[in-house]
């Protein structure tokens, strides 16, 4: 899980952060409502509202974002640790101009690979990549994890595995 799904972990994480600095905010006017009330100035009975409405709203953002990278995490380490996989013949290299890092496109690695006993052909994509794989790699075929119960629908593929190590500069 190198590169685009981290940046789940870390918006998932800032927005629990700053949803408990909220909180901690709330509790404190809470406690100390009366003098809240006697040194400040125009509604003030507002602020606790605002800041617990706030921080439950952070707080939740941040728990659905972080419970979808740890669910896709637990996903993909149960596909690798079942270890069934296929080799499916890389088709081509994409770039996807939506997704952007530094102002340059990421890229995927499309691959198919077609049933032998229901002669099925089954498309998939990896993650985003920060590197054109087309450049870095020579392979035609790629593994992909594959959880055949749910009729390939939950996969990964493994660019990993063909892509080299990189040190950016």
């Amino acid at each position: 899980m190198r590169g685009s799904s981290k940046i789940f972990l870390v918006c998932g994480s800032l927005f629990m952060f700053v949803g408990l600095i909220f909180m901690i905010v709330f509790f404190g006017i809470v406690s100390n409502f009366e003098y809240v009330m006697r040194h400040g100035y125009g509604d003030v009975w507002l602020l606790p509202v605002i800041f617990g409405v706030m921080s439950i709203f952070l707080l939740v953002i941040g728990g659905f974002i972080l419970r979808y990278y740890f669910k896709k995490k637990r996903m993909i380490t149960r596909l690798i640790r079942a270890g069934d996989y296929v080799m499916a013949d890389i088709v081509g290299f994409p770039v996807d101009y939506q997704m952007r890092v530094n102002r340059m496109p990421t890229y995927h690695i499309e691959c198919c690979y077609k049933d032998p006993v229901t002669e099925t052909l089954h498309m998939f994509q990896s993650e985003n990549l920060l590197i054109d794989p087309a450049y870095v790699t020579d392979v035609n075929t790629v593994r992909v994890y594959v959880d055949r119960a749910s009729n390939y629908k939950y996969y990964y593929v493994d660019a990993e595995s063909i892509l080299p190590n990189s040190v950016w500069h």
